[in-house]
């Protein structure tokens, strides 16, 4: 690269308010067509626009052959190449891209063409872009360039208007029937009842359609599986109780290894040339092992629940994932998920090299945290989503558990609720109720780490009270017992009655004292049907133990009595296997 060429300019293109875009109605055609928009925004419209440019066609309606087009250097050359109209794409995923230029009008050009095909093709979503001179060859290197960019893209975000300006109510208009929006136009229902819709609700359905009849099919190789096209379709018609389930997880560390990459990948640290390459080689292994996870995961619904299958992915990329599912499959779905994403990046090269140094471990891998809100199928999937991202940060409470020399290290988590209650949907009132100040108490013991203990404490070292804490927040423990609640005799019936086991649910609200007295009444009669199972595991006398990172006292049985109606036959089937 000549000197009077080294003048660069890095460019971000990113949407903003991606779930308040996504869950702003609650129809599911509507939320998968949001989602497909921002997917598209920052992948198809970007590269298109850089084809506009360079007349190569990087772009794929195919995530694999996307990748490869990214990765092709015929396709998309090096910078350092002489041609004057040269872009290379560093990333363009779901969400986000990063571009290198080599002028500023190039620069300019691609994120006026974006926002200007977001404003026609998706009012609403919220696109915009900032970019970052740099000299290649400069001391500032690509990765303090990149930090730069993100702390500029912050700024031009918040001082832009909000994409509600854009929906201005003068003169007065008609209420859009899903979104609230100002009606655009009336369209005829299947009944040929004229119903107002906005311009959004119009758009996202017809991204609904190509998520649908295009990207989703290639997403599902196997031709096994079929998503549902409705909210109504991903629920078991044959099930006593229909209950939805929103469902997101999120990588753990994610963001501290993409800010300090230099700091992890292999080889020269400073070369702007290695620093590309590593960073686009774990961005896309992350997008494909979040994949490959996902695709596993979709195996713990049984042959005559996958056409239609019971779920319907709203985002999938890089390490995070939220769906909306049957919730007779949630927890096995999220459990299986969890643990597959655990494998996939341990077995990718590249993940697991740069995790072994963020970590400090060997072998390296990355791990997810998730929450599930399960809920009535028409309770607002935007409140939902709220709940299950709450629950997904209280999940993250492994973080600062497991620790080694206050480096945090991989550990997966779950964290539920079913919500019976719709007056509190915040997880901190939800969890208030279930609290017994006076006495230092929690009816709850959730999260639940699905990471195996022993690999977490050959990361972490021997630690007693880490141990303690793993083994009563493992996941196993809440399978032992919901295994106990759901075990039947001969004739079908549950070996813990129903009744006496919403008894002693009842008597929790009163107090450990209390809830043990109750126990104690009919533990002597259940004690050879595995009662005992559902008490503490040091003290089959009592319901409660002690926390031993919070010191309060805890239980288990109402986790287990709220997860255990949510526990699939099939699951139920392979955890008594394993157990034998």
């Amino acid at each position: 690269m000549s000197e009077q060429s080294t003048h660069l300019y890095l460019v971000l293109i990113e949407t903003s308010g991606n779930q308040v875009f996504i869950f702003s109605t609650n129809k599911l055609r509507e939320n998968v067509g949001a989602s497909e928009a921002t997917y598209r925004a920052c992948s198809q419209w970007v590269l298109e626009a850089v084809t506009g440019m360079t007349g190569r066609h990087i772009w794929s309606e195919d995530s694999e052959a996307l990748s490869n087009n990214i990765l092709n250097s015929q396709l998309n050359p090096l910078i350092e190449a002489s041609e004057s109209n040269l872009v290379e794409v560093i990333v363009a995923a779901s969400g986000k891209a990063i571009l290198i230029t080599r002028k500023l009008e190039q620069a300019q050009k691609i994120i006026e063409k974006v926002t200007l095909r977001a404003l026609i093709e998706s009012p609403g979503l919220d696109v915009c872009g900032a970019i970052e001179a740099f000299e290649w060859d400069g001391e500032i290197k690509l990765s303090e360039a990149s930090r730069r960019l993100h702390q500029k893209f912050e700024v031009v975000r918040s001082l832009r208007p909000s994409p509600e300006m854009r929906f201005l109510r003068l003169p007065i208009v008609e209420d859009c029937r899903t979104s609230g929006l100002p009606a655009a136009t009336l369209e005829a229902d299947p009944d040929n009842r004229q119903i107002p819709r906005s311009a959004a609700s119009l758009s996202k359905r017809e991204w609904s359609r190509k998520a649908f009849d295009e990207r989703l099919p290639k997403l599902l190789k196997d031709t096994t599986f079929k998503f549902a096209k409705s909210a109504d379709k991903t629920l078991d018609e044959d099930s006593e109780s229909r209950w939805l389930a929103v469902i997101h997880a999120d990588g753990n560390g994610l963001g501290q290894i993409f800010i300090n990459l230099e700091q992890h990948i292999e080889g020269d640290q400073h070369d702007n040339r290695n620093y590309i390459q590593q960073f686009r080689a774990f961005s896309l292994a992350l997008d494909v092992c979040t994949r490959q996870a996902f695709i596993e995961a979709l195996s713990v619904f049984p042959s005559e629940k996958r056409q239609p299958l019971r779920l319907v992915p709203l985002v999938l990329g890089g390490d995070d994932l939220t769906v909306i599912c049957d919730a007779q499959y949630a927890l096995a779905f999220t459990q299986k998920f969890l643990q597959a994403f655990e494998q996939a990046t341990q077995a990718s090269a590249v993940i697991g090299k740069i995790a072994a140094n963020a970590f400090g471990i060997s072998p390296g891998k990355l791990s997810a945290c998730a929450g599930i809100a399960i809920v009535k199928p028409h309770f607002p999937f935007s409140t939902a989503y709220q709940l299950a991202e709450e629950l997904t940060q209280s999940a993250k409470v492994v973080k600062e558990v497991v620790k080694r020399s206050e480096q945090t290290v991989p550990c997966s988590a779950i964290d539920f609720h079913i919500l019976y209650d719709t007056h509190g949907t915040r997880l901190e009132a939800i969890r208030e109720k279930l609290t017994l100040k006076a006495e230092r108490t929690c009816l709850y013991n959730r999260p639940y780490v699905v990471s195996a203990t022993e690999n977490i404490m050959q990361m972490v070292g021997e630690k007693e009270e880490l141990r303690k804490w793993l083994d009563e927040h493992h996941w196993s423990k809440l399978e032992r017992r919901v295994m106990a609640l759901r075990r039947t005799d001969e004739e079908a019936h549950r070996v813990l009655p129903n009744s006496q086991m919403h008894t002693l649910r009842e008597g929790l609200f009163i107090g450990r004292n209390g809830a043990d007295a109750q126990y104690a009444l009919i533990r002597k009669r259940y004690e050879q049907k595995g009662i005992n199972e559902i008490a503490s595991t040091d003290n089959p006398e009592s319901l409660f133990w002690q926390d031993s990172i919070t010191q309060h006292s805890v239980t288990g049985l109402l986790d287990a009595m709220d997860a255990a109606e949510f526990w699939t036959l099939e699951q139920l089937a392979v955890d008594i296997e394993e157990a034998v």
